[in-house]
């Protein structure tokens, strides 16, 4: 684990919960998604969450990089959709964005390949970093309970957006 001593953490503050349970960008229902999903080029998509994750995987679409912990609306998920791609683990906890994730997640999103991000935690709040990070021209996505699959398309402004969003966060020290 990259700097496991290190518990520095962006944590979402009651004032950004509403926020942040609105979707960001459009939202596609399963078939729409998968349409969505073959019409990009893989190394160019990034999906943030089990659910959306599965979907590609099941209609054997792969993903550049996928960002899951094996849990859905907190229910821990068994299988094994994601035995084919190099993984790397990173904490983090509920609520949080971890140093240690902005970092693995910067550096997945440089290498070639597909790439798996295991989150020992829960990876909801990694849809910001993500857009913040990923290159102009990806696509994020991320599950929006009960409503679908939201689908960014990575361009200036959305990372402005999401890094307003981000700078909101409170940071803190993890004990």
């Amino acid at each position: 684990m990259l700097l496991s001593c290190t518990r520095l953490v962006w944590v979402l503050p009651p004032s950004l919960r509403k926020i942040l349970s609105r979707p960001l960008d459009k939202v596609y229902k399963t078939k729409d998604y998968v349409d969505l999903l073959r019409s990009f080029n893989k190394e160019l998509v990034i999906t943030v969450g089990d659910t959306v994750s599965k979907t590609a995987v099941t209609e054997a679409y792969r993903p550049r990089l996928m960002i899951v912990d094996n849990k859905t609306m907190r229910v821990s998920l068994e299988g094994n959709e994601w035995k084919d791609y190099v993984s790397e683990t990173v904490w983090n906890p509920a609520g949080t964005v971890t140093l240690e994730s902005l970092l693995v997640l910067r550096n997945l999103l440089g290498k070639q390949g597909d790439h798996l991000l295991f989150v020992d935690g829960e990876e909801d709040l990694l849809a910001l970093p993500t857009v913040i990070l990923a290159p102009e021209g990806s696509l994020v996505c991320y599950g929006q309970p009960g409503e679908g699959v939201v689908c960014i398309n990575v361009n200036k402004a959305k990372k402005k957006e999401a890094l307003l969003l981000f700078k909101q966060l409170e940071v803190q020290i993890y004990e």
